[in-house]
């Protein structure tokens, strides 16, 4: 079974290339020139999982507990959808080791983030102490939304949810998750807090099925000092700089590529994941699928002029490494000053800050004729939709994803939050060594405009499996861009004609 890569996976490459574990797989993900393999994972048997009622927050690993025993699928409230025969896998799951009076909670996230996640949940119980929360986490699942599916279908699946919001959609038709329109209502939870993009991402045919918590903007990374070295003019501090094209990154990193071997500066680098090119195709005026999601525009000349760009920086200019020369980890050689500019989710300055001697910053990426854009990937919390908790779910949602709540696990680690009151925090954080960094890049971001939304449908997976494989050979030099879109535009053309007409319709991630 072939697996989407995820921000997670990303996360958990950039956790092992810190500590010189990155094998050939996890720094393609980073930034080299493969993806990593597909991940196989069976679906039945014994679940393991890691549970915590009150873990503390500097806690790194929970409890491994494992369990054979089996239940059959729970009824849903009488608000909730009801699951079908066709809503996740007919697979049997063990049953979570869980306080049955608990509310459950589960995320893919590791440490450090899940270490912020439990202390908020520590925080909602001590204000909230007639409600319980076990937090349970699958870190021996080689796919977290897998292993959803399953549990789901076994009637076993947390009753709430901090889940990326690509998958929104697909949990939606399969009646995964809980309409939450009504409650968010009554519970004053509005519109006008959030950014609006973020806020419109979890709503599908005017009904919201996920309440915002945060964004990842993708920002460049830079080296100041490598910078100062070669006399180059750093990247702006703001957007929209008329001087900040591709072309002047790129001439840029024609200047900071140096040496040779062991010794050698890369002047670029961006992970080799394809929805990495999002902010290349957007500004040179391109698109990966059209307006409705109905059809691809791969094979159009802007998308096609920035695809072949984004392969020309490896062969053609060989201004950005290959997945050959990241051998020695991502973090390591950015913190050894041999890579100058990374383009990345902004929270990356949480995964260098404790590099020895590296003076880095963040600056917006590049414009192209038809501006600057970048991509900003989403988290939200959602309700299982057979929970037996409904109410008491329900306030574990809205905590997290209030000023309390959002301020302990996304402020304070440099996820963007999505509910603006939160802003300050995130702007202005107590670490010290992030405290001057120039984060009001990514909320201009948002507040100028400058994100703009990934093509995401219910056929997510399959078209990320799709052109994740054919992207690796166009940045391996075997094809043109050209080539590239003429062998995989049919496949999703395909893709997209399967989806039925009331799954459509989701903005996108």
């Amino acid at each position: 079974m072939n697996h989407a890569l995820t921000r997670r996976h990303l996360l958990r490459s950039s956790i092992a290339s810190s500590a010189g574990l990155a094998g050939a797989a996890l720094l393609a993900a980073c930034g080299g020139s493969g993806a990593p393999a597909a991940s196989t994972s069976s679906v039945a048997g014994s679940a393991t999982l890691s549970s915590s009622s009150a873990a503390p927050a500097a806690s790194s690993a929970a409890t491994s507990v494992a369990s054979s025993s089996q239940t059959t699928s729970q009824a849903a409230t009488s608000s909730a959808p009801q699951p079908t025969a066709t809503s996740a896998p007919k697979a049997q799951a063990a049953a979570p080791a869980a306080n049955p009076q608990a509310v459950t909670y589960t995320t893919p996230d590791v440490d450090p983030l899940l270490a912020h996640e439990k202390q908020a949940i520590d925080e909602f119980m001590q204000k909230h102490p007639t409600i319980k929360v076990d937090v349970q986490t699958f870190p021996d699942a080689p796919d977290f939304y897998e292993k959803l599916k399953v549990l789901f279908a076994a009637g076993v699946m947390p009753d709430v949810l901090n889940q990326e919001t690509k998958y929104l959609p697909g949990h939606v038709y399969q009646k995964m998750i809980m309409e939450l329109t009504a409650m968010m209502n009554t519970a004053g939870i509005k519109q006008d807090d959030f950014w609006p993009l973020q806020w419109k991402k979890h709503e599908l045919n005017g009904k919201m099925w996920g309440i915002p918590i945060e964004s990842e903007e993708v920002v460049v990374f830079y080296n100041k000092d490598l910078f100062q070295k070669y006399g180059v003019t750093p990247p702006p501090t703001k957007w929209d700089d008329p001087n900040w094209t591709w072309d002047a990154l790129l001439e840029a990193a024609t200047k900071l590529t140096q040496g040779a071997d062991a010794a050698k500066t890369w002047g670029f680098n961006v992970s080799t994941w394809w929805v990495y090119d999002y902010p290349m195709i957007w500004g040179y005026g391109g698109t990966v699928l059209n307006a409705d999601h109905s059809k691809s525009t791969l094979s159009t000349p802007a998308t096609l002029d920035a695809l072949q760009f984004r392969a020309d920086l490896l062969n053609r200019y060989r201004v950005h490494p290959l997945a050959a020369d990241l051998k020695e980890g991502l973090v390591k050689m950015f913190g050894a000053g041999r890579i100058a500019m990374n383009m990345t989710w902004c929270e990356w300055a949480y995964y260098i800050k404790d590099v020895p001697n590296l003076n880095f910053e963040m600056a917006p990426t590049p414009r192209g004729k038809a501006g600057a854009f970048t991509r900003a990937p989403s988290d939200c919390i959602t309700i299982n939709s057979q929970t037996k908790h409904r109410d008491d779910a329900f306030t574990v949602a809205q905590y997290l994803t209030s000023l309390d709540g959002i301020k302990t696990m996304v402020a304070s680690v440099g996820l963007v939050p999505a509910l603006k009151a939160a802003l300050p925090n995130y702007v202005h954080p107590q670490d010290p060594k992030v405290a001057n960094l120039n984060w009001q890049v990514a909320v201009d971001a948002e507040a100028q405009g400058h994100v703009q939304a990934q093509d995401v449908t219910i056929k997510w997976t399959e078209m990320d499996t799709l052109l994740r494989k054919e992207h690796d050979v166009l940045l391996a030099n075997k094809e043109t861009a050209q080539d590239f879109a003429a062998k995989v535009e049919p496949q999703i053309n395909a893709l997209l004609d399967s989806i039925p007409a009331d799954q459509r319709g989701f903005i996108g991630d």
